[in-house]
């Protein structure tokens, strides 16, 4: 419960539990929220009547998600992180589609291997832009420089600025003028 503010009082709806590490809500037309789970390398469905389904199972580590306008769900994968019992995966951007069917759309950037897609938004011509922060050895504190990169609506993506401190949200202005990046690691 937030501290008390002057006004009017503020109420919170649960409306969903046990999910694992929840990031990256993505509305579809008929109001659905799926949401990705870092912890659990899946995206959850929440439908309007509150009820939890698995969507689709990504492995890794899906972060970002947002509806391209062709109708499918595309994440940000940064590969999981590792641990004694797995290997950390490829970073990747997917391609979900509306039967839940996931497969790897993007890859690489300039012909390099991606580090560790986190958030993505798209134009109003169907390009996306993602961030792809690169994680040091303490996460965020002390991690490389990352990249901001754009894609055209095939996939074909390049690196369009480099040497952000973790790059983590992005978004695109409604009129498409401005390109805005939280970069994370200058806290």
């Amino acid at each position: 419960q937030p501290p008390a503010t002057k006004g009017a009082a503020r109420t919170h709806t649960l409306i969903a539990e046990n999910l694992k590490f929840p990031e990256g809500p993505a509305y579809d037309k008929d109001g659905n929220l799926y949401v990705v789970e870092i912890g659990g390398g899946r995206i959850s469905k929440i439908d309007t009547n509150g009820n939890v389904s698995v969507f689709a199972t990504t492995g890794g580590g899906p972060n970002g998600a947002n509806f391209g306008p062709d109708g499918n769900l595309y994440v940000c994968n940064n590969g999981g992180f590792p641990s004694r019992t797995r290997e950390r995966e490829a970073g990747r951007v997917e391609r979900v589609t509306p039967d839940g069917t996931v497969s790897i759309f993007i890859s690489e950037a300039d012909g390099e291997p991606l580090n560790s897609p986190n958030d993505l938004a798209f134009d109003a011509h169907g390009n996306i832009y993602f961030t792809d922060p690169v994680w040091g050895e303490k996460g965020i504190d002390g991690s490389p420089p990352g990249h901001v990169c754009f894609s055209d609506a095939q996939g074909n993506a390049k690196r369009i600025h480099t040497g952000l401190a973790f790059p983590n949200g992005i978004g695109v202005t409604s009129d498409g003028a401005r390109l805005l990046v939280r970069e994370s690691g200058t806290l």
